[in-house]
């Protein structure tokens, strides 16, 4: 018989290593989480910004997974 290769990498196996790109997105999402810490205490035209910039992050991802039709539910035809 032969021997089938799982999809589970062994333990001898060095894991997937983070990408340039994606290092520079996670530190991007890190500074700006630690500039909303800091900045959410007084409503000021900074921290102001940087919610909307948090609000229109948010509703694009929600559009991108979920997909657009989902964010106006109330457009869609009313079923009987």
């Amino acid at each position: 018989m032969s021997e089938q290769r799982t999809s589970r990498p062994d333990a001898s196996e060095k894991p997937a290593s983070m990408s340039l790109g994606e290092a520079i997105v996670w530190t991007a999402i890190v500074a700006y989480l630690g500039l909303v810490a800091i900045f959410a205490w007084n409503p000021t035209p900074l921290a102001q910004g940087l919610a909307a910039i948090g609000f229109a992050s948010a509703f694009v991802h929600c559009a991108l997974t979920y997909g657009v039709r989902t964010l106006w539910p109330c457009s869609r035809s009313a079923s009987p």
